[in-house]
């Protein structure tokens, strides 16, 4: 019998959108920060690509799955700060850290993984870091 804890697991990871490894992405803002937001945006790409050597996952560039840093006032989610969809992410503007911290943890999303109890998957997360257990899933979800 599965334990409580994997069968959630296992439910969230199922409910996470995963782009296919390789996708294309394209930085967008409604300000005049857009070249910073590009470059927060290569730096939580980063992240992941870093810890995770030859693995296929994102590509930024002038097209692809909008990745839109949203103006408080113009934020369409409610509470959360960040969301992950088959068509792109939104992260809530905010601090740099925090911005930071919410679009690895969406970046997350978008290879497949779900919420978990450590780790940048936390449902707040409070570090930018994947977990050793965030990276093996992701290296399995992605197949390399």
């Amino acid at each position: 019998m599965l334990k409580l804890a994997t069968m959630i697991a296992l439910l969230a990871s199922a409910c996470a959108p995963q782009w296919e490894p390789g996708s294309s992405v394209v930085a967008q803002t409604t300000n005049a920060t857009s070249e910073s937001w590009r470059d927060e945006v290569a730096s939580s790409i980063a992240v992941w690509s870093d810890a995770l050597p030859g693995c296929s996952m994102f590509v930024l560039g002038d097209v692809g799955r909008p990745i839109r840093l949203v103006p408080v006032e113009d934020w369409p989610h409610g509470d959360t700060v960040g969301m992950t969809t088959d068509d792109g992410i939104d992260v809530r503007m905010m601090t740099e850290a925090g911005r930071h911290r919410v679009l690895v943890h969406e970046l997350g999303h978008a290879i497949g993984l779900g919420h978990g109890d450590d780790g940048v998957m936390q449902e707040v997360p409070v570090t930018a870091t994947p977990s050793p257990e965030e990276l093996a899933e992701a290296r399995s979800l992605l197949g390399c």
